[in-house]
């Protein structure tokens, strides 16, 4: 499990360094709740990168992980919307990030969370 900063209980980073090594990430995403739904997953190999990166290499690759992402000083990139369904505060979804091997959301965001060989991470449209 990755270790992580915190400051105000907002991730700042994660301790451990992109070290550039090789890895294989999955990436899962899952939407049941809005139309279009949609389940795909995609396998991406490269030197160990932020999440933000990952995603972005999935996106060149499939199309359903095309994706829109919002900055916030203070938080990082947040994703807004995959395969063009948007997070929505009226209908009170966003997309989660979670863990596929443990169930659990990860501890930082896309933008500072890094992820390790062999990761499996889940995106999916929730409701809170």
């Amino acid at each position: 499990m990755v270790s992580s900063v915190y400051r105000a209980g907002v991730c700042l980073f994660t301790k451990y360094p992109v070290n550039g090594l090789p890895v294989n990430v999955t990436l899962v995403v899952n939407n049941v709740i809005e139309n279009p739904t949609f389940k795909s997953s995609q396998t991406i190999s490269l030197p160990q990168t932020y999440l933000i990166s990952v995603v972005s290499a999935a996106a060149d690759v499939n199309k359903v992980f095309q994706y829109s992402a919002q900055y916030y000083s203070n938080l990082g990139l947040m994703i807004t919307a995959i395969n063009n369904v948007f997070a929505n505060q009226q209908k009170r979804t966003y997309w989660e990030f979670i863990d596929a091997k443990t169930l659990k959301p990860l501890e930082c965001g896309v933008s500072t969370f890094v992820p390790f060989n062999e990761d499996v991470i889940l995106f999916n449209l929730t409701t809170y």
